[in-house]
């Protein structure tokens, strides 16, 4: 039957243009527009998706450096109502990019995914805006 494999509701999301977290602050990445939003369940003024379909769903999300400058603390993490569910974190070494996935399940009415930085450069870092670059996407998992 036409349908029953799909991976949907899906998204992916991007920046759009360069932004800037100040250091030890964790920051929402603004992910303003979007490539496709099957479902229309991502936000690109609150940043958040919000699917009204319960199930498991498989995130993805980078961000990447415009700096030069070497530091520790490079981390990105994906939340699930405000509650961090993945967190990874690296080193900039220049032009660094940080990215994790993550699974979990989403119950359809209210549970929402975001994605968060911080970085802890000693002052201001920008990141990439370009949508190949710095993203977050998700699916709906089949078969689980």
């Amino acid at each position: 039957a036409a349908g029953v494999f799909t991976n949907t509701p899906s998204f992916r999301a991007y920046i759009g243009s360069n932004f800037t977290t100040s250091n030890t602050t964790r920051t929402i990445v603004p992910f303003g527009n979007v490539t496709f939003n099957v479902g229309n369940y991502f936000s690109t003024s609150t940043y958040r998706y919000t699917p009204l379909v319960a199930g498991y769903y498989n995130f993805f999300a980078t961000v990447k450096s415009n700096s030069t400058t070497d530091f520790e603390n490079f981390v990105i993490y994906i939340r699930k109502n405000e509650t961090e569910i993945m967190e990874v974190n690296n080193s900039n070494g220049g032009y660094t990019s940080v990215n994790g996935s993550v699974i979990t399940y989403l119950d359809g009415v209210d549970d929402f995914v975001d994605v968060y930085v911080r970085q802890d450069s000693g002052g201001n870092l920008e990141y990439d805006g370009t949508d190949k670059k710095t993203y977050f996407q998700g699916f709906k998992l089949i078969g689980v």
